[in-house]
């Protein structure tokens, strides 16, 4: 036995404007920043890492030359350590 309902007609949407260029600014602006902000956060991930791997440095000195593979001759502003 098949019972068909009657419902009421569905009302008219209401009348749409189009967005207006103020609007499809911010919307754009907020697509934007929802893209890059998974690349800033990798990008201070990334540079946290830099920096813990850099350390503190124990003394500072110049590369004077390469003497071979191994040796080096590099020289310091307070002298011989």
């Amino acid at each position: 036995m098949l019972c068909l309902t009657s419902y009421p007609p569905r009302p008219a949407p209401p009348h749409h404007t189009p967005p207006t260029p103020q609007l499809l600014l911010e919307e754009e602006f907020i697509r934007n920043q929802e893209r890059l902000k998974p690349q800033e956060e990798k990008a201070a991930e990334e540079r946290m890492k830099v920096d813990e791997l850099r350390g503190t440095p124990m003394s500072v000195g110049n590369l004077e030359e390469i003497v071979d593979d191994n040796h080096a001759i590099v020289s310091t502003s307070v002298g011989p350590e």
